[in-house]
Order: C-alpha cells, then structure tokens, then sequence
C-alpha cells in the first residue's frame, strides 16, 4: 500500500508548523541577540561585529581589546623604532609600540646610537674611526687599540703644543703628531724658521722664532746676500764695507754724510767713534740696523726698525761727534789668506771692520787692525816743551803730562838749561791702564802720566784704543824731535757660522817712536838725540760670535804697544800701552763646550790678552 500525503491550502496549516520546535502552546523566550555570532550576546560583547572579541577570548595582538577587558593587546604590543640609517637597528629616542612595524618605525631592535651612520649600531664592529661603533660608550675604545699621543696645533704651523695633548689611534683634526712648538700662538714661531719671523727682511723682532732658546741669533750672522768674498790683500771696502759719518739720528732716520754706498736690504752699523770734552759717556755705544729705505738726495737712510742706543747727547746734532754708520758686509763665506786691513780713524770714520757671515769665515792670513785706533800724540819739535798725550774718547789730546782720559799722557818737559833731562810720554790706556813714561832726569823733567781704562768687558761699548803720549824734546839749544805716541789699535766685530783662524786677527796699539835729529828725522829708528820717545797705544777691541770657532794658539791679539827707549839716556823708556778687550762667544771652541774649563783653556792659549767675557750665542 502506498504512503498517503495530506495536502492542505498554505492558508490553512497550522501558525506552529511556521516555528519549528516550538512548543506548543507559545514562543522560546531563550533566544538571544548575537550579531557576530560568536555566542555572546551583545550586551555582553564589547564588539558584537566582530567574532574575535568577547569575554573570555584570548587576547591576541591585533589591535582589538579581544577579551574585552578594556586593553587592547596589553602584554602582547611590541616596540618598533625608527631605524634611519637603514642598519636593522632603531634610535631609542624615536619608538612607538604597536603589533606591526611601518614605514616610519621599521624595527623592533633599539640600541643605535647613532641613528645617522650604518657603521655605528650595538653589534657594529669597533674601529678606530673616531666613533663609538659597536655603542658601548666608548669611542675609539682603548682596550681594543694602541693610542698615540696628538699635540694641539692651534697656529696652523704644523708644529704641536707639549702642553696641550690628546690620544687616539688616528690623527684627529687640529692635532699634529710634533711636540716641539714653543708658541703655539706664533705662527711664525717653531723649530727651523727664520728669526726675522719670516718677512726676509733679516729684521730681529725680539722673538725665539726657530724655538732654539735664542731670541734672534741666527740673524747675527746677516743674509749672506754679498756672497762668497776671498782677499789676498785688501780693505775692509774690497769686501763690501764703507764708512760715512752720522749727522743725525731720530727714531729710523739716520742721516749721513753720503748715503750712495747703502741700499735696502743691507745691514749697518751705528757706532760712536769719538765725543767732546765733558761729552763720553756715548762713545763705544753700537747698534745693527737693517737698511729699509736709502734717499740719497737727502743722505737719508731709514731703518725697518728704531735705531736703538744712545749715540751723542742730542741725536738731531752729532756733527760735533764722531759718530759713523758703516755698511756691515753679509756674505757667505769669508776667505783672507793675505792681509784684510781697514783705514785708520781719523776723526771721522775708519778704524772699525765689522762683517757677518752665514757660512765660514777662514783666515790663514791676517785681519790686521794694529794701529788703526786713536792716534797717538804728535811728534814734538817744539824746544822746552812737553809732548802731547794721546787721542781718545773726547778728542786730540793737549801738550802737558796729564792724560787725556783713556789717552796717554804727553813727555814731561824740560828747565831751560837742563840737558838729557826730556821725558817721555805714557803709553795708552783701554782694557787695562798703560804705563807712565820714564824722564833721563826726574829732577827737572818728568814722565807722562797714564791715563784711565775705558769700557766693559762685555764690550757693549766698542771702543778703539788710545794712543800714547809724545815725547818732551830738550833745551833750545840742541836740535830734535820728541817721539810720536803709538796709535792705538782698532775694532772688530766678525759673526759667523764658523771661524778658522790659523793666521792672525790683529788690534794691538802701534809702538811709540823714539825721539830723533831734527835733521834727520828718522824718528823711530834708534837715532841719537836729546828728545824724549813716545808710549805705545792701547790694544783695541775684538769681538768674535761663532757656532763653531776653530782658534790656533797665539792668533788673536790685542795687546799695547811697546815704549820707546828714549835716545837721551840708556834704559829711559815711554810707557807701554795698556791692553785692549776680547770677547769670544761661541757654542764650541776647538770642540769644547762653551762654559767648560777646557774651552776656556783653549781661549787663553789663543788669545792676549785673555778674553775678558765669553758666552754662547
């Protein structure tokens, strides 16, 4: 039999088949309102539009509060950081936290400390760069490099600073790897520059610019711009020197008697030759000047720097003084295997040799000065009468005994009738005091006097040596000439690298004459007659300024002259002259060290007198 299907209009079904499983006799009052389905009702979900989040879920980092209790992936966020230099690695100071990295905060791992370079980041390797690359707080870390120590060149003349230091394994900027500098101030300050600070001017500017402890030393030794000079025999203006006489100095201006030797560049010397009666406490005074300007139609000189010193009591007016500017050859080398010699003074000008040199000077033959200082007294052949004492610091010495200051005092004179009674004149005096003159008759006639020593040992005044006195000549009636005084010697300043002297430098005071026939006069010759002799002139000046200086025995002489023995009476002699001053500075002598009892050994051997003063340059 076949199953049967009860078909009924829609209209008349039963209202509970609509809702099936309803019970019946009413609704299901257990539904509830659930949008996202995910079991929980809304009320109850925080998000009922989306199935992940509702009370008891598991919090998941999504950026959604999934468990609902009010914290959006509490625990579960992550710290992203900006990583600028693209290294993997983020700047501390730049973080955000979220689930996800983005383009402005790209990675989870902190650390870098520096967020601009790549090469610095925590597991960067260190090098020795000047960062800290593997940021552990040290840059350059020590433990890891051998450091070097770096001076502080803060001049710019790539010369550093021992007080001012810094160690790293690599030159940082600003540092040298040179300690040596002595000013880090002083661009033209360190070991090797020009002392004139680099102008080339030769200009000393008071400063130890080449950092030997020196303040201008190797200008002592001029540019060399006259080179290499050779002399057999010549005089001081064959190797370039001249001598004119200074009207007047002011300020840089020294105004001369003739300005055509002198052009820029060159170096002078100022010096005071000779005063006045009252006016001598400026003769001897000296200075080098550097020649900037030469105005030969005026004869005016001017000075790259203010002439120092004082030369006369008023610098506008010297014409009344014996003040000259010489120009100072500069050469390279000097060699004088003859003789060098220079004009006597003559009231004016000569009497000096001053030369610098850059290289060597070597003298085989002589620099010969002997004689060339203040004249000695006159001949005499005035009957009845004293001689005339010797030239010196104020001038032409008088007729009488008494001395003329440094000069030697004239012969005694002679009573009318007496004979063999002539005097004879006192030698000159300079670095020591000569020797008053002896008489045939200290009863009737009488030697003359020696006079006072002039300047210093240092030789800051370089003075010439005085002459000696003149002999008395004898009674009207018998015919003669008193003897002429010895000159005395001359001055020299000679700077150089290196001296060698295996000849002679020579500034001893001329012999005094010994009386003679009028008739004849062969004054000096021994000639037989009733005239008194003249003293010997003082030795003059020697100063020496070397690196190395090389000295023979017996090579550098400034001694007085000899007396004459008068003509009158057997065993009656003038006066010696007194002796000069030497002064030597140099770094060695003869290979001994300056300030070392040998050295000093080898300066005495070669000098007479001995040197009154040394030093080093």
């Amino acid at each position: 039999m076949r199953p049967w299907t009860l078909l009924l209009p829609i209209g008349l079904l039963p209202v509970g088949l609509l809702a099936c499983g309803d019970k019946a006799g009413g609704g299901d009052d257990t539904a509830i309102d659930d949008a996202d389905g995910d079991g929980v009702a809304s009320a109850d979900d925080c998000d009922d539009e989306n199935s992940s989040v509702r009370p008891g879920a598991i919090e998941r980092c999504d950026g959604f509060d999934n468990n609902c209790d009010g914290q959006i992936d509490e625990g579960l966020a992550t710290t992203w950081y900006a990583d600028g230099d693209g290294d993997g690695f983020g700047d501390d100071a730049n973080g955000t936290e979220g689930c996800f990295p983005t383009e402005e905060h790209s990675t989870a791992i902190g650390g870098d400390c520096d967020d601009a370079d790549p090469r610095v980041h925590p597991a960067g390797t260190e090098t020795c760069d000047g960062r800290d690359n593997d940021c552990n707080g040290q840059v350059d870390d020590p433990s890891m490099f051998d450091y070097d120590t770096y001076y502080a060149d803060t001049d710019g003349d790539t010369y550093g600073d021992p007080a001012n230091t810094t160690d790293a394994c690599s030159q940082p900027a600003g540092y040298v790897n040179d300690d040596t500098d002595c000013d880090d101030g002083d661009a033209t300050v360190y070991p090797g520059a020009d002392e004139d600070g680099g102008t080339g001017s030769g200009v000393a500017d008071g400063v130890d610019n080449d950092c030997d402890g020196a303040i201008d030393d190797n200008l002592r030794y001029g540019t060399g711009a006259d080179g290499a000079q050779s002399i057999e025999d010549g005089s001081f203006a064959d190797i370039g020197g001249a001598c004119v006489e200074v009207w007047s100095v002011t300020d840089d201006q020294v105004v001369v008697s003739d300005a055509i030797d002198f052009a820029p560049g060159d170096r002078a010397m100022v010096v005071s030759l000779e005063g006045r009666p009252t006016e001598t406490d400026d003769v001897g005074r000296w200075s080098l000047i550097d020649v900037g300007d030469v105005d030969t139609s005026s004869n005016t000189i001017t000075a790259l720097e203010t002439v120092t010193g004082s030369f006369g009591p008023d610098h506008e007016q010297l014409r009344s003084h014996s003040v000259a500017l010489l120009r100072v050859p500069q050469v390279t080398d000097l060699t004088v295997t003859g003789t060098l010699s220079s004009d006597a003074f003559d009231g004016d000008c000569g009497g000096v040799i001053a030369v610098l040199a850059t290289g060597t000077v070597d003298i085989t033959g002589s620099i010969d000065l002997r004689g060339a200082g203040y004249e000695g007294g006159d001949q005499n052949n005035s009957h009845d009468s004293s001689g005339r004492s010797g030239n010196s610091i104020e001038g032409r010495g008088d007729k009488g005994t008494a001395p003329n200051l440094g000069g030697g005092g004239g012969g005694g004179g002679e009573s009318s009738g007496c004979s063999d009674c002539t005097g004879s004149g006192a030698g000159g005096s300079h670095g020591s005091v000569g020797f008053d003159g002896d008489s045939s008759d200290d009863l009737s006639g009488s030697g003359g006097l020696a006079g006072s020593a002039l300047g210093g040992n240092t030789l800051v005044k370089l003075h010439l040596g005085s002459g000696g006195g003149s002999g008395a000549l004898d009674t009207t009636g018998e015919d003669g000439i008193g003897g002429a005084g010895g000159a005395g010697g001359g001055a020299l300043l000679l700077r150089a690298a290196t001296i060698n002297v295996t000849g002679t430098i020579d500034a001893r005071g001329a012999d005094g004459e010994t009386g003679c026939g009028a008739a004849i006069n062969d004054c000096g010759h021994g000639s037989s007659s009733e005239a008194g002799s003249g003293g010997g002139g003082a030795g003059g000046a020697i100063l020496i300024v070397a690196s190395a200086l090389e000295l023979a025995a017996d090579t550098i002489w400034a001694t007085g002259g000899a007396g004459a023995e008068s003509a009158a009476a057997l065993g009656v002699y003038a006066g010696d002259g007194g002796d000069g001053r030497i002064r030597l500075d140099y770094d060695t002598l003869n290979g001994e060290a300056a300030g070392s009892e040998a050295a000093g050994t080898e300066a005495n051997a070669a000098s007479a007198p001995n040197p009154g003063f040394s030093a080093s340059p």
